[in-house]
């Protein structure tokens, strides 16, 4: 078992066990203890293990159905894809709020996640009591995310459920229990929750958009969380980040069909957790001191600056320049390459 800070996870099986597959026996025959409370192919994220979400002024009291990332890659991947895009659109729609704030959350009991059978099961009770409720809150988040497809709950098939079903409902929890169909998320956490489950892994960003490696949907930070630190990202943190994780995560865009990633619910080994503390620290003041998140956002979202060129930026502000002054020149000197091309094509 891996520690660091508490950081850790325990598998109720054997070596070797994959997700959902039940095994009861030790190799030499003797009967496996198990945890009470638990079943077979259940995962216990510990008590003290540290989670994290990015969030702005806006979004930081959520309670219930909480996206949280716990392996040391995931809190890097999300600190700047989700980063980049919350800089970007506070930038354009909340010019003079541009903040970023990274919340650390340590758990303050066993953290449970059933497994995908019971994760489904649950669901199918749905379809029985609230079908219209879950076929509305799938199609909702469907239109919203302007994905094709569409469910009927009259014409709901069986093939329906058991190919695509749950991956699409688990993505549609993003709306939350204060959406239009929010009661029937709020009746799906109860279910789990009465039968001593914590969270659910988050289908979407581990199969689809941002190929997470563990990110979770913690039920009710109220009851697992105890304590919470707030710190306010640097431009230099999600800067490097971005760098760091943005080339991979789209190399698996173009390379893993969807639906090939899958959930690797183990602990960042210590090593990990202290190579990824250090780089953090050391990202802090990558940029100018004076390079600022309204800087970045701008630069990203206005300017439509490139990583090298922001860097420029930065190089500019350390001779004594302004973000301003720094930022036309760099733009300029972009507009100047750019016309030589064009005039060589005589276009």
């Amino acid at each position: 078992m891996n520690s660091q800070n508490g950081s850790c996870l325990k598998h109720y099986g054997v070596k070797g066990m994959k997700w959902g597959v039940r095994r009861y026996q030790n190799p030499d025959g003797t009967r496996i203890h198990a945890n009470p409370g638990l079943k077979p192919g259940d995962i216990v994220i510990p008590k003290g293990t540290q989670f994290q979400r990015i969030a702005t002024g806006s979004n930081m009291s959520y309670t219930t159905g909480v996206y949280l990332a716990y392996k040391a890659g995931d809190k890097d991947l999300y600190r700047g894809m989700l980063g980049r895009a919350r800089l970007t659109y506070m930038i354009k729609n909340e010019p003079g709020k541009v903040k970023l704030k990274q919340l650390t959350m340590t758990a303050n009991k066993d953290i449970r996640i059933p497994t995908m059978e019971t994760r489904v099961g649950e669901m199918r009770k749905l379809l029985e009591t609230d079908k219209e409720a879950v076929v509305g809150l799938i199609n909702e988040s469907r239109k919203i995310n302007r994905r094709p497809g569409r469910y009927d709950a009259e014409t709901l098939t069986e093939k329906d459920i058991n190919q695509t079903m749950y991956r699409r409902f688990n993505d549609a929890l993003a709306l939350g229990t204060n959406s239009t169909h929010g009661k029937v998320i709020s009746k799906y956490y109860d279910a789990l929750r009465k039968q001593g489950y914590d969270a659910i892994p988050d289908e979407n960003d581990i199969r689809y958009s941002a190929r997470a490696k563990a990110p979770v949907i913690l039920f009710d930070t109220m009851d697992s969380i105890g304590s919470i630190k707030v710190k306010n990202l640097t431009a230099g943190e999600v800067l490097a980040a971005y760098n760091r994780t943005v080339g991979e995560a789209m190399v698996k865009k173009v390379l893993i069909r969807p639906g090939m990633a899958k959930e690797v619910l183990q602990a960042s080994t210590d090593t990990e957790l202290a190579k990824a503390f250090r780089q953090q620290q050391a990202d802090k003041y990558s940029l100018n001191k004076k390079y600022t998140l309204d800087n970045l956002a701008t630069d990203w979202g206005i300017n439509r600056l490139s990583n090298r060129q922001i860097r420029q930026v930065s190089e500019l502000m350390d001779g004594g320049k302004t973000h301003a002054e720094a930022a036309e020149e760099v733009i300029d000197l972009r507009n100047s390459v750019v016309d030589k091309v064009l005039s060589r094509y005589k276009l």
